[in-house]
């Protein structure tokens, strides 16, 4: 992972989800936003059985974060 990237293992993201803890969502997306604004990229990963991470998706415009935020507080 570079210095410019913000990597989010989309599993952690479900499972804050399930349980309904916001404040935690929250400060992970400030991190993102802030990544963002800087210039660089957030990596959404899934850390596979094997243990492998496998990356399958970036962001890199606030646009495109908001609309993942918003995917994510869809349901709480």
């Amino acid at each position: 992972m570079n210095v410019d990237e913000y990597q989010i293992d989309v599993a952690e993201i479900e499972e804050l989800q399930m349980i309904g803890d916001m404040e935690s969502l929250k400060k992970i997306f400030n991190r993102c936003k802030s990544m963002v604004v800087q210039g660089g990229q957030v990596i959404l990963s899934r850390k596979m059985r094997s243990g492998v991470v496998e990356r399958f998706d970036k962001i890199s415009t606030e646009s495109d974060l908001e609309e993942y935020r918003r995917s994510v507080f869809k349901y709480l």
